[in-house]
């Protein structure tokens, strides 16, 4: 999905839910002209701050980027029906449709050592993550801890936990991520 296309998207949905640009301001935490600049397609927000857009205003990352690509009848999935989005760091592929019967999401995600500062976040879902590839990465969960993980290595945050996830090596890094229950 192209900036201006997101955009025309978010304030649809803004429209939609009769909320103004100050009060999706005061509940995302994003400030008001940066909000009308991703509206407008003048900027390409990060996959974190549209997360935070999304949940500020009800609405699941994963059926807002469906597409019409969600509802895959069956057990299996083939690659080429997953949807993707990503930003000039982080690339998303939504491993699962999102289905009434299906109770978790699982994610692809590929971090790009360029990320050097990640964005904190925090979810109403808890999440459980598995570093697949890259170099290391460092977890931090506020009020919790700091760790330096290696491949193989695995986690697990509470929601509402505020957290984020830096590749600190120099190849791109891979994660499956399992969120539960699905948004």
């Amino acid at each position: 999905m192209s900036p201006e296309e997101f955009g025309r998207q978010l304030k649809l949905l803004r429209h939609r839910l009769d909320i103004n640009l100050r009060e999706l301001s005061r509940r995302s935490g994003v400030a008001a002209s940066s909000l009308s600049a991703i509206e407008t397609g003048k900027t390409s927000p990060t996959l974190a701050t549209v997360n935070k857009l999304l949940e500020a205003l009800g609405v699941d990352f994963a059926s807002f980027f469906a597409g019409g690509a969600d509802g895959a009848a069956g057990q299996v999935f083939t690659a080429d029906r997953m949807r993707k989005v990503e930003d000039q760091h982080r690339t998303y592929k939504f491993l699962l449709p999102v289905r009434d019967d299906i109770k978790v999401e699982m994610l692809h995600e590929v971090i790009q050592p360029t990320e050097t500062d990640s964005e904190w976040e925090k979810h109403p879902y808890d999440l459980a993550g598995w570093l697949v590839s890259g170099d290391a990465m460092r977890l931090e969960i506020q009020e919790v801890g700091r760790w330096d993980l290696r491949p193989g290595d695995a986690w697990y945050i509470k929601a509402g936990q505020l957290h984020r996830a830096t590749n600190t090596g120099a190849v791109p890094m891979e994660i499956i991520t399992v969120i539960l229950p699905s948004r």
